[in-house]
């Protein structure tokens, strides 16, 4: 059927969680399911994590084109589960190769304040400017720090968060500064443009920030807060939603992951003659090219049928990140096995179309489960309302024997359910 949603594809056994491992080159697969069966732990967190920093040591060194669209490599990822539940571990392991970068390149910027320190401290000699800091991925900044360290490491940087409430919590604090909006510009690659009254003024002609963290279902309620369903920013999250993800005894089993960082590093060199100024650019092949125009058709389809706002933003994105997602995983390919990197192949298309199917699936299912969280509010005032007016919770008859409706019958719902709404327990 042309609206038919597609089936979710994986290479996964029967029972396994849904997200598309295969998609990943064989080595780097290998390291995925090795880690699940030491751990436990769903593939999804470190599987989406990998995409996510291999986006990020992409960067504005290479850069494509869907359409007269610019495809940049950044994401913003965020996993799913309740706490303690193993979920923030396999990400950090994605993450470490750009944390190994950091370390080195911090070493270099004590050095080099330090040399600062000695040189301007004679009295009376023109200061020169402090050096600043290049750092790939921050775990927590201001939004003007993190624009301003941006500046200075202009191929990409990760916006890495423990908690996705955390970040959720800081935009709030600053909800006049018009931090979500600048979010948006980010996402799309906007330039940034900041202008101060007492410090420099500068411009970000091609901001390249991902983000990376976990929310807990409980708090999905907060990241939709204050319309950002409507306004665009909560569509533009990948979710990684394992159908059932346990916390795991402590394994003492390690798993190697030197094809995962050496993955990077090829990345890092093959891209190293690129620059956000002069970046290498990617294109599908005609087999590629039929691949993603098709399945950006069916989603064309599903975005102009549904009413659904909330929806429409889903598929929007989608057709963004279809594009991204082939860009990225041409990358990686070509990292692991040492192919030259000339274009991206229908096998990459074709993985960015199950990654596009699996992030529609968890969308559906995190924007399914904030809809019953609203109706559930919805019933609670309701119920609370009635027994302010005076309706009993069962139905009966008044003082003067006529009939009154109760709150059961009037609701719809089941007795247990008006009780537990009214916090009076069970009975």
């Amino acid at each position: 059927q042309k609206n038919q949603i597609p089936k979710v594809t994986t290479n996964n056994a029967p029972g396994e969680n849904p997200f598309p491992v295969g998609v990943l080159p064989v080595s780097l697969r290998l390291i995925v399911h090795e880690y699940t069966r030491v751990t436990g732990t769903p593939t999804d967190f470190l599987a989406g994590a990998m995409l996510t920093v291999a986006g990020v040591a992409i960067g504005n060194s290479v850069r494509g084109k869907a359409g007269t669209h610019p495809v940049i490599a950044a994401l913003f990822m965020t996993g799913v589960a309740t706490s303690g539940s193993g979920k923030s571990r396999p990400m950090s392991e994605a993450v470490a190769p750009l944390q190994n970068i950091d370390t080195e390149a911090w070493k270099g910027y004590e050095l080099s304040l330090e040399k600062w320190h000695g040189e301007n401290s004679v009295k009376g000699k023109k200061k020169t400017p402090e050096p600043r800091p290049k750092v790939i991925v921050p775990t927590d900044a201001t939004p003007e720090g993190l624009i301003d360290l941006h500046k200075h490491s202009p191929n990409a940087i990760l916006y890495r968060r423990e908690e996705i409430n955390g970040f959720i919590k800081s935009m709030d604090r600053y909800a006049n500064s018009g931090e979500a909006d600048r979010w948006l510009e980010i996402y799309d690659g906007s330039p940034i443009v900041v202008i101060r009254k007492t410090a420099d003024c500068y411009r970000i002609e091609k901001p390249h920030i991902s983000i990376l963290g976990n929310i807990q279902p409980g708090r999905l309620q907060s990241l939709a807060a204050d319309d950002r369903t409507v306004s665009g920013f909560m569509p533009r999250f990948l979710f990684l939603y394992p159908s059932k993800c346990d916390a795991t005894v402590i394994i003492k089993e390690e798993v190697n992951f030197s094809a995962w960082h050496d993955c990077i590093a090829v990345i890092k060199h093959m891209t190293s003659d690129y620059s956000h100024e002069n970046p290498f650019m990617l294109y599908a092949n005609a087999t590629a090219e039929k691949v993603l125009t098709k399945h950006d058709l069916y989603l064309v389809d599903e975005l102009n049928r549904t009413k659904n706002e909330t929806a429409k933003g889903i598929f929007a994105k989608l057709r963004v990140y279809l594009h991204r997602f082939a860009l990225i995983l041409q990358v990686m390919e070509c990292a692991c096995t040492g192919e030259a990197l000339t274009e991206i192949g229908a096998d990459a298309a074709n993985g960015a179309v199950k990654l596009a199917q699996y992030f529609q699936y968890t969308a559906q299912k995190v924007h399914g489960a904030l809809s019953k969280e609203a109706l559930r509010s919805h019933d609670i005032r309701r119920v609370h309302k009635l027994k302010l007016d005076g309706v009993p919770v069962l139905s009966g008859v008044d003082k003067e024997g006529k009939p009154v409706e109760g709150i059961v019958d009037k609701m719809g719902i089941p007795k247990s359910t008006v009780y537990d709404y009214l916090r009076l327990g069970k009975r």
